[in-house]
């Protein structure tokens, strides 16, 4: 016997709602599927007489959801109808969806935004380069051009604070992460009129690491000792002179950290003048993931100094790098 129109208009609705496949099972009052039908070609596997184990069966048949592993997949059984006459019970099945998590969530958020953002970007480079703009156009769109970095940056280091990180690390000099990490935020700190001092490169030693996320790492670290900088200061990079693994001191002339900010200095939204999302947070856990640290303490000459730690040296087989 065919299912009622309101048991197919509750599967429908269903399957609608969770953007996923549904079908229908006839279950009779041993819990045995009898009847199969929908528009879900896999629900073809549940053979006639395949039965329900006591436990979602009593749930099904008190008008509760239950859930149901076949063949190594969840599955989710959700009532629907119940045609008296028939003695069959309508049960929607569907596969379990899967929890949406936090972390999920940002990543399909930023690639959405990263998609529209590249958009926009190509339209202001293209703009950039017609030759009739006047110099107020041309500074505006140099504005915009700057705040389409800072928003990839920002993007960048919310995509990274949530993936799980690779362990296939490799040797990297961390010399040359710092020199690439300032070069791309050169038009940016000329707009802002702050300079960087860098150590030569290769005093810094290597490290084993993921070399895409330790230089989102040290941009942030110098994007945040700028923003603090005032116009015309010098952020002033130092290596660290004790031997072991590389140590990075960043020193910038900006205010002095409050108890209260220098507590949450690298707390995710932490709402200070040098981080307020999450630049510090992922630099923090990138150098914990180092085996690391970073601290921040007020200069005795002024400003703030962070102290980057990133705890083992480069080696040539990676294992202690590696957790292993």
């Amino acid at each position: 016997m065919p299912p009622s129109p309101s048991a197919l208009a509750a599967a429908t609705l269903l399957s609608r709602i969770s953007g996923g496949p549904a079908a229908l099972l006839g279950m009779n009052d041993r819990g045995a599927v009898e009847v199969c039908t929908g528009a879900w070609p896999s629900a073809g596997f549940l053979e006639a007489g395949w039965v329900l184990g006591p436990g979602p069966w009593s749930s099904l048949r008190e008008g509760r959801s239950s859930e149901v592993e076949i063949s190594g997949a969840r599955y989710t059984l959700t009532p629907a109808s119940e045609l008296e006459e028939a003695g069959l019970r309508w049960t929607v099945i569907q596969p379990s969806a899967r929890p949406l998590s936090m972390g999920r969530f940002a990543q399909h958020l930023v690639h959405a935004l990263r998609n529209s953002l590249s958009s926009v970007k190509l339209a202001v480079q293209t703009l950039s380069r017609q030759a009739q703009l006047g110099e107020r156009e041309r500074k505006r769109l140099q504005i915009a051009g700057r705040e389409i970095r800072r928003m990839e940056r920002l993007l960048t280091s919310a995509s990274e604070f949530v993936r799980t990180p690779s362990r296939s690390w490799e040797p990297v000099s961390v010399g040359d992460l710092l020199t690439a990490a300032a070069a791309e935020l050169a038009e940016e700190l000329e707009a802002r009129q702050v300079e960087v001092s860098l150590p030569p490169p290769g005093g810094l030693g290597q490290v084993r690491a993921d070399p895409a996320r330790l230089r989102a790492a040290l941009e942030n670290l110098l994007m945040s000792a700028a923003q603090a900088s005032p116009p015309g200061s010098t952020v002033r990079v130092e290596a660290g002179t004790d031997p072991g693994p590389p140590r990075l001191c960043i020193h910038d002339p900006g205010p002095a950290l409050t108890e209260g900010e220098r507590a949450l200095f690298c707390a995710p939204l932490g709402g200070h003048v040098r981080s307020s999302g999450l630049e510090l947070a992922l630099a923090a856990l990138v150098a914990q993931e180092l085996g690391g640290s970073l601290e921040a303490a007020n200069a005795p000459q002024g400003g703030v100094v962070v102290t980057l730690r990133l705890g083992r040296a480069g080696g040539d087989d990676g294992n202690t790098a590696a957790g292993r």
